[in-house]
């Protein structure tokens, strides 16, 4: 009884102390109210981006001060995972889709265009040299940039051998300008690649389109100016 007794005190006094001190004896929780509570600041997201690729490598290098990435287009885009080519000038263009530097010959892979000898007709019948504006726009466009191809096949080309390939100067893709320009067209394996493009070169009227791609019928020696 003594024992029980003890016991029933003990409770007795925890419980008027418990009581007196109403919620002080209970643990405090911390409740975040995001209104005054905000999240630590992120780094902007163009901080991130401008120091890295798509593949989340670091970028190589700089093109007319903007970063382009070695690796070239992503998994969805042609040319992933080819080796790379980087072209230096001077440039020596040949025609609308083919240019060479002193080591390399570069033909742009997924098109066809005005060779450098053609001759195109207006809309209002007129001949005009279409051969020498897709020279002179290529030219142009290349000046003293570098360029970055990626080879259609991945394996090294002897010197001198004209290599197939998918250009790029910065994030510019050079056969989807030339199409834009009207001097270029997609084959069948790339119209749905480049069927914006050619769509609005089109609409445009320009370069060899101006005359609905009516070229004059010339032979293969003088097309190519020889």
């Amino acid at each position: 009884m003594a024992a029980g007794g003890t016991v029933a005190a003990i409770l007795i006094v925890g419980g008027v102390i418990f009581a007196l001190r109403g919620e002080s004896a209970l643990p405090r929780l911390h409740i975040v109210d995001p209104a005054s509570d905000p999240a630590p600041p992120r780094r902007p997201p163009e901080a991130t981006a401008r120091g890295r690729t798509r593949s989340g490598g670091l970028a190589a290098g700089l093109i007319d001060g903007k970063s382009f990435d070695i690796l070239g287009p992503t998994e969805d885009e042609p040319g992933s995972f080819r080796s790379p080519i980087v072209l230096a000038p001077p440039y020596d263009v040949i025609d609308a889709i083919t240019f060479r530097t002193p080591r390399q010959r570069v033909r742009l892979a997924g098109v066809e265009g005005i060779r450098r000898g053609d001759v195109c007709f207006g809309e209002d019948g007129l001949k005009f040299p279409c051969g020498l504006m897709g020279r002179a726009v290529m030219s142009n466009f290349l000046r003293s940039n570098r360029v970055v191809c990626f080879p259609a096949i991945d394996r090294p080309e002897p010197e001198g051998e004209t290599v197939l390939a998918d250009c790029y100067l910065g994030a510019t893709d050079l056969a989807e300008r030339q199409i834009r320009a009207g001097l270029a067209r997609p084959t069948a394996e790339t119209i749905g690649r480049f069927g914006t493009a050619l769509a609005a070169a089109q609409e445009a009227r320009a370069g060899a389109w101006n005359g609905g791609w009516n070229l004059m019928d010339l032979p293969d020696d003088k097309r190519d100016g020889l």
